[in-house]
């Protein structure tokens, strides 16, 4: 008997990262496009971006995406007792995190 076992956890781990970055992506995308303060500047919008690309560490595969370096964003997303957030990255991720499943089944079948 043949044991694929190796070849099969690599590509595994090699869909999670693309699925998860293609889903991250997405969720930027999102964001960008659905946000609901008045833009001025853009700074807010360029700041949303992911941040850590997906990577496999002790079995595990994860990324990182959101807000990198804008101060006020913490407000615009979730308010404070001046402020209504918008809470536009949580409903980026509610957008696009259904699709995960089937961006790693993608990769994983291409």
């Amino acid at each position: 008997m043949k044991w694929y076992g190796d070849r099969v956890k690599r590509k595994m781990e090699r869909a999670a990262r693309i699925g998860i970055n293609r889903t991250m992506g997405e969720a930027v995308a999102h964001g960008k496009a659905n946000h609901e303060w008045n833009n001025r500047t853009g700074t807010a919008e360029r700041s949303m971006r992911i941040q850590e690309p997906a990577q496999t560490v002790g079995g595990k595969t994860s990324g990182t995406w959101g807000s990198v370096g804008v101060v006020y964003f913490i407000w615009l997303e979730r308010g404070s007792s001046l402020m209504k957030g918008f809470g536009t990255l949580r409903k980026a991720a509610a957008a696009t995190y259904r699709n995960l499943s089937s961006n790693i089944r993608r990769a994983y079948t291409a």
